[in-house]
This record gives C-alpha cells, structure tokens and sequence, in this order.
C-alpha cells in the first residue's frame, strides 16, 4: 500500500513542478510584452526617420 502512494505523491509534487514552471513562463512572457511593444514602437520610429 505504501508503493503506491508514494508513486503518487511523487507524480502529484512532478505535475505541481511543471505547473510552477508554466506559471513561471507565462509570468515572464507577461512582463516582456510591455518592453516587445517599446521596442517594436522605436524600431518603427527609426525606420520612418531613416526615409
């Protein structure tokens, strides 16, 4: 009986893990869209100057 529930504690802390890591992921990607739309905005900007 103690196999199996440690197979299974063991599976819950892996997919807890890989949760974290997606959460972790997404949180960063949020945070880089502001500085991606900056830097999309400049670059459009010093192209238009250069013409």
């Amino acid at each position: 009986m103690r196999r199996p529930d440690a197979s299974r504690h063991a599976g819950d802390r892996q997919a807890d893990a890989l949760l974290e890591t997606v959460r972790t992921t997404l949180d960063e990607q949020r945070a880089e869209r502001p500085t991606d739309a900056r830097r999309r905005t400049c670059l459009r900007f010093l192209e238009a100057a250069e013409t």
